[in-house]
């Protein structure tokens, strides 16, 4: 466990001045300070950091914050002032490190080096309670922060009271050369337990000498933001952009460099420069970028000109780097380029140019009269990217895979050196994506010969509209696996899509997210496309050429930053996000992007043919025509004969439509419900009840995925409009009971449908009066009679006391009764049992444990997640419910006030009800919907945002405490008891119409670990009850 202060100071010597900052930590075996030195200017050869800790508080102007800026991990960490029996080592001041602690917080600004240089590092240390008997031990540790070889460690003991001189204090033990692109940090470790003072810290290195120069473009005109590289004969490298006005200044080890300059792609002259600061200070290494301009007009039919339009140009050859454009008032448009020649596109959504592409050629002079014609066209589409594993060698390995929409260039390895390898799965060929949080577990859009990014275009970010298609098969699903990310996931502007099982796991976008309304099943070849429409900020998911779900989303979509394919994109230079919950592992054959929202007509045309058929189009065909079913969910018939199970239903993605499917058992061996098939045979018609249905001849099917409720229920007069064989669900009360227990009529207000019972009947433990669902098959429909053979009967209370008797057991509660743990934060201890050690009722409950470091720099860490689904046949149904409750237990242990040191720069309050909390959790209509979530320590809601515990006025208790959450679907309210006490009522959107999903507990802790005491508490649930009539 690692206590650290950070602290940065400017220090000013008639020879020099520089920047330096300090990092003082204290460790579980050793204290820790840290140093980072980067010099300005001149000659120096002794740096002597701060001799005495003397100054006063400047401003860093690196930062803008005081100088001694400190937030510390733990322990204690501060500026020491002397005293005349207990001195400094000079001057008045030093720096104390003492105590022990956990990670907290680290408040970091890296200081480069340049490549190649070696530092020697010093620092005069004190114990005050060390002597032969009860020696004080530690370390100079300077250290560069990739680590390697080029880090040293310089050991002490000190055995008296007295200062002492430690580290590479002959200068015989550098540093290494210092890799290229990183910093010093210079360290002091002392014992744990021990005070230690350091004071005079001294870091010695080479000479620098300044070289300087200008960056213009050819014709006049500073380069902002060029980068000017230098590179030794010996390998030593450095970079430093230039300023605004195209001027660079950097001060350089004593060598003879070669000095070149990249910008967009743009030629130099001279291509490169040779420089020998040995010589001395080297002024006026100036370069000029060669520029060529595009210049054109869009105008619409009658000549008026349009603004808002989007130019694009791209490289004749495919590769290189991709330029954008927008027309302004009027519609002039005018883009920089390199010299060469080029392919120049005009878009917007609806609008076809005239000439579909313009080339043009630059290489000798600027391009004028580039202009475009739009004429009105609901059709067009323009496809920026399509890459297509048809034309892959199979058993091959790439490193690139080529694109051939209109941006050219290739998404290439993300590893330098890395490669995908190409197999046929299920008959497709496709690039396999191994999803194991490495670099070359991906590939970024790039310029195949250089590998420099290509940024996403603004046709798909900011509020433009776009379509984004992917053929793929996921064996094995995560909760949000990335496929395509091209906006970094923190912030508002965040986008990714996905493939996934979480509310975010169909589209990423940080606060607006989006899930599938039914995760396409694993282990099977799906064709997924995304379409958004900012006119009406509508996201519209497709799931093999059927909307799966829409979402309002008000995106706003980052721009400039890199595309990636199996990862999501993070804003710290927007490198990928290498989590492995966060990274396609599977199968893709095909990804296409548009530059346009694509109506479902042409997503539907788009669609490959194996995805096409429909149950409805399937009971439209005569008798006797083959078809094929790919990937529908499978409900098993109710009854078996002698354990045959002989027909079973596919449902289709709506749950509204289903066709039997007759089948041999030994086709169906091994199916149960919740499966999902492919099914092979040809089309029928039951000569008796008229049921259209399909005599299989093949049947294929994968494991055990969760069909959920049929949505709305259907009711009763409406059965009439439905073709006899169709799925249903029905809900009401029971009306009637046949004697023979054969059948039933249940009403829903508004209808009377009778329920025909085969086999064994369910009604035993329902009575008339009862509120119940029934799902089922039309079998019968009239004027004055609906009929339908039930398949389900769902009670309309569930409840869970994890008890033996439920089939629960002590130890390990993932997988117990279908809770599984979801979320485990970035601490794999986190834990949820089945426990004896709490228990409202019976002997045991669902125990939630975290371990003491799972914090961060958040103030609220979610460590741990457990879930149970209420699916089919325990799923509260929809539609006809009128309230529904919750209710549940929690025991939550009294923890005291805790409060974070004195004198470490920030002190903390952290009262228990928010240094750790706990949640329950239902959806509404989805787990798509986050609006909902109940939390203990906050209610969030659509219009009033996060409320504290004191906010919403609920009692603050402990122990045993029974919440009771009721939603009224009539009145759209949500009432809360606390221990039977009404605390308060909220309103719920008007949309919402029956709770859906199921149950999420979680906990986490924002600060469990403070003084050396573990304050990691244990949270239990218990006598779960689900009601609804």
């Amino acid at each position: 466990m690692v206590g650290c202060v950070c602290v940065a100071w400017k220090v000013s010597r008639k020879e020099e001045s520089f920047m330096c900052r300090l990092l003082i930590c204290v460790v579980t075996t050793l204290s820790l300070v840290l140093l980072a030195v980067s010099v300005s200017h001149g000659a120096v050869v002794n740096v002597l950091v701060d001799p005495g800790f003397e100054e006063s508080n400047p401003i860093n102007p690196a930062t803008g914050q005081p100088a001694w800026y400190g937030a510390y991990w733990g322990g204690t960490s501060e500026l020491w002032i002397g005293t005349p029996s207990d001195p400094a080592h000079t001057g008045l001041n030093a720096w104390r490190i003492a105590g022990s602690g956990s990670p907290y917080n680290v408040v970091e600004q890296h200081v480069e080096s340049i490549g190649g240089e070696i530092f020697s590092c010093r620092a005069w240390v004190r114990c005050p309670d060390a002597s032969p008997e009860n020696p004080c031990t530690g370390a100079v540790r300077p250290r560069f922060d990739v680590g390697g070889p080029s880090s040293r460690q310089y050991n002490f003991t000190l055995t008296d009271t007295d200062w002492h001189y430690v580290g590479d204090i002959d200068g015989t033990n550098p540093t290494g050369p210092a890799p290229d692109g990183t910093w010093l940090a210079f360290r002091v470790y002392g014992q744990t337990g021990r005070t230690l003072y350091v004071d005079d810290c001294e870091v010695l290195r080479e000479e620098r000498v300044n070289v300087s120069g200008t960056v213009t473009f050819a014709g006049g005109g500073g380069v902002s933001g060029a980068t000017v590289m230098f590179t030794s004969a010996g390998g030593a490298t450095a970079t430093v952009k230039t300023l605004g006005d195209g001027t660079y200044s950097v001060d350089l080890p004593p060598n003879v460099w070669t000095v070149t300059v990249s910008y967009m792609g743009l030629p130099s002259n001279p291509p490169s420069r040779q420089v020998d600061n040995t010589l001395g200070p080297q002024a006026g290494v100036d370069f000029e970028l060669v520029l060529r301009g595009i210049y054109g007009f869009v105008t619409d039919s009658e000549g008026n000109g349009l603004d808002g339009i989007h130019i694009i140009v791209v490289p004749e050859s495919g590769s290189g780097l991709v330029v954008y454009g927008e027309t302004e008032l009027g519609g002039v448009y005018q883009v920089s380029v390199a010299p060469g020649r080029y392919k120049v596109y005009a878009e917007k959504t609806a609008l076809a140019p005239t000439p579909a592409v313009a080339t043009v050629d630059t290489t000798s002079g600027d391009a004028y009269d580039v202009d475009f014609v739009m004429t009105s066209d609901p059709t067009v589409v323009v496809k920026l990217i399509d890459l297509d594993a048809s034309g892959l060698v199979e058993g091959t390995n790439i490193s690139t895979w080529a694109n051939t929409g209109i941006l050219g260039n290739a998404f290439v390895n993300y590893d330098a050196n890395g490669t995908l390898e190409v197999q046929v799965v299920g008959g497709k060929k496709s690039v396999v994506f191994p999803g194991n949080a490495t670099n070359a577990a991906l590939m970024k859009f790039a310029d195949p010969d250089t590998r420099n990014n290509i940024t996403a275009p603004p046709t798909i970010t900011g509020t433009d509209d776009w379509t984004i298609v992917y053929w793929v098969n996921n064996p094995s699903i995560s909760f949000c696996e990335m496929i395509f990310s091209w906006g970094h996931n923190f912030g508002s502007g965040s986008a990714s899509v996905a493939y996934g099982y979480e509310w975010y796991g169909a589209f990423y976008g940080y606060y607006y997210n989006a899930g599938f309304a039914m995760t396409p099943p694993p282990g099977a070849w799906h064709y997924i496309a995304q379409t958004y429409d900012p006119s009406t900020s509508t996201l519209t998911i497709y799931v093999d050429g059927v909307v799966d779900s829409t979402w309002n989303l008000p995106l706003n979509i980052y721009s400039g930053d890199p595309m990636y394919i199996g990862a999501s994109t993070i804003n710290e230079a927007c490198n990928p996000w290498l989590d492995p919950n966060f990274m396609f592992s599977g199968y893709m054959t095909r990804f296409q992007v548009y530059a346009e929202a694509l109506s479902a007509q042409q997503i539907a045309s788009l669609t490959p043919p194996e995805y096409k058929t429909t149950i409805g189009e399937v009971k439209r065909m005569l008798d006797g025509i083959p078809v094929t079913l790919y990937n529908k969910p499978v409900t098993l018939a109710p009854y078996t004969d002698a354990g045959r199970t002989d027909y079973f239903y596919i449902e289709e993605k709506d749950r509204t439509a289903g066709i039997r499917v007759n089948a041999d058992p030994s086709l169906t061996s091994g199916m149960f419900y919740g499966n999902v098939a492919v099914v092979s045979g040809v089309t029928a018609t039951d000569p008796v009840t008229k049921e259209r249905y399909i005599e299989a001849n093949g049947v294929s099917y994968g494991g055990a995925y969760y069909v959920r409720a049929f949505g709305t229920n259907t009711r009763a007069a409406q059965l009439d409009r439905l073709l006899v064989g169709e799925l249903v669900q029905v809900g009401g009360k029971i009306a009637s009971k046949s004697s023979d227990g054969k059948s039933f009529v249940i009403s829903d207000g508004g209808a009377d449908t009778t329920v025909l019972v085969e086999g064994a009947s369910k009604l035993d433990d329902f009575d008339v009066g009862d509120f119940i669902t029934i799902r089922g098959v039309v079998s019968k429909k009239t004027a004055s009679e609906n009929q339908i053979i039930y398949r389900d009967i769902v009670s309309n209370v569930w409840s869970c006391g994890f008890e033996v008797n439920e089939g629960y057991t002590l130890g390990d509660a993932n997988n117990q009764q279908g809770w599984t743990i979801t979320w485990q934060g970035y601490y794999p201890g986190s834990t949820a049992t089945i426990s004896n050690e709490q228990a409202s009722s019976g002997t045991q409950s669902l125990k939630l444990w975290y371990p003491r470091n799972c914090s961060s720099t958040t103030w609220w860490v979610n460590c741990i997640n457990i879930r149970k689904p209420l699916m089919a046949p325990e799923e509260p149904p929809g539609g006809a419910i009128q309230s529904a409750t919750f209710k549940f237990k929690v025991y939550r242990p009294d923890v005291p006030d805790l409060e974070y040191p004195e004198g470490s720069g920030n002190v903390y309050k952290a009262l228990q009800r928010e240094s750790w909390f706990f949640f329950p959790e239902w959806r509404w209509t989805d787990f798509g919907n986050d609006v909902n979530e109940m939390k203990m320590h906050a209610i969030l809601d659509q219009t009033n945002g996060p409320r504290t515990w004191q906010d919403a006025g609920w009692p603050e208790v402990t122990g045993w405490t029974e919440y009771e959450i009721t939603d009224d679907y009539v009145s759209h309210t949500r009432s809360v008891k606390v221990n039977g006490l009404l605390v308060e009522t909220v309103p719920m959107p008007a949309e919402v119409n029956g709770i859906y999903g199921g149950v999420n507990f979680g906990a986490g802790s924002g600060f469990p670990y403070v003084d050396g005491v573990d304050y990691g508490i244990p949270v239990y649930f218990d006598d779960l009850v689900v009601t609804w009539d």
